[in-house]
């Protein structure tokens, strides 16, 4: 029988020829949000003596969404005869994967280490649902501030909130006033002592429990603070490798990127404006999408240590297509 199965709200599908080791950093990360029961990973939820079938059915059953985990790998690892693993219907990871998206669970691709979606055509047809599903992105070199993103949302999700650790009580050490004299001067100085060392623990109470709420505070200030002066950094004109001009703007929302010009038909150059899209910024990383020439691209690129160039991956968002080009900009005083 599988422990808490009915518990599992995250079912992390993952195959170890990929993914091993970092499905073992998400499922410790995600048990410290989420609690152990609510988390599935076959290496550690199936007991000796378990048909395997029966315990990934029953955990389908019961969990909230599927993390699909995709490495540089996923798509192309053999078996010993040298046949792809996805093309054969008794893959344990087609499986799960296939039964997941017909019972209608929540379905997230994540993408490790600079793994790419892949392809409606690079799969069987009945895998071919899991690219329409919205993707998310992780990297060792941002591991942290990925993974929170995740958990922010996946807690927003109906049954899955995070697991609060409950706030240890502060201890309350009052040392034994001493037996008052029997005079009624002594007594009201004994009754005054007591009091007073009562009085002191109180106020390290509180002071205690103001540290404790205003330490989220301050770090969520500090980091504001950070991601503003990034943006103060990237503001700016940026020229692309293929003399194109790109602008960093802040706007009310955020900070933009667009295409600096566009020429018209009359040979006039202006403002591309509907090229403009919010950018992410996580750490010195960029997330955002560019139109180009009317082509919608999914860019991701880095921001160097002296702040003067952009490098990164764009790939284009066509169905049936898989083009991806190394996008690079230098900023322009």
């Amino acid at each position: 029988m599988v422990q808490n199965a009915a518990n599992s709200g995250i079912f992390i599908s993952y195959r170890r020829d990929d993914t091993r080791q970092a499905a073992g950093r998400l499922g410790d990360d995600l048990v410290r949000e989420f609690g152990q029961d609510r988390i599935f990973r076959d290496i550690e939820r199936i007991e000796l003596g378990v048909e395997f079938a029966q315990v990934l059915n029953e955990a389908l059953n019961n969990c909230n969404v599927m993390l699909v985990l995709i490495g540089r790998h996923w798509l192309t690892v053999t078996d010993a005869q040298g046949a792809r693993r996805l093309d054969q219907p008794t893959d344990w990871i087609r499986t799960e994967i296939v039964t997941a998206l017909s019972r209608k669970v929540r379905v997230v691709p994540v993408l490790v280490d600079g793994a790419t979606l892949p392809t409606e055509a690079e799969l069987p047809d009945d895998l071919r649902p899991l690219v329409r599903r919205q993707a998310f992105q992780i990297e060792d070199a941002r591991w942290r501030s990925d993974v929170q993103r995740l958990v922010e949302g996946l807690s927003r999700l109906e049954g899955l909130a995070v697991v609060k650790p409950p706030t240890p009580a502060p201890a309350l050490r009052a040392s034994v006033p001493a037996a008052p004299p029997v005079n009624n001067r002594g007594k009201l100085v004994g009754l005054g002592a007591g009091s007073l060392v009562l009085l002191l623990a109180l106020f390290a109470w509180l002071n205690w429990e103001g540290a404790e709420s205003a330490a989220p505070v301050i770090n969520a200030a500090a980091e504001a603070e950070a991601l503003a002066a990034l943006a103060d950094q990237l503001e700016g004109v940026w020229k692309a490798a293929d003399g194109q001009l790109w602008e960093f703007v802040k706007g009310e929302r955020g900070l933009l990127v667009r295409r600096r010009e566009i020429v018209s038909k009359s040979n006039q150059i202006k403002p591309d404006e509907s090229s403009t899209r919010e950018v992410t910024v996580t750490d010195r990383t960029l997330t955002f999408k560019a139109v180009y020439d009317s082509e919608q691209w999914s860019c991701t690129m880095s921001l160097s240590a002296r702040g003067q160039s952009l490098e990164g991956q764009c790939r284009e968002d066509v169905t049936n297509k898989d083009i991806k080009e190394h996008w690079s900009f230098q900023h322009k005083a």
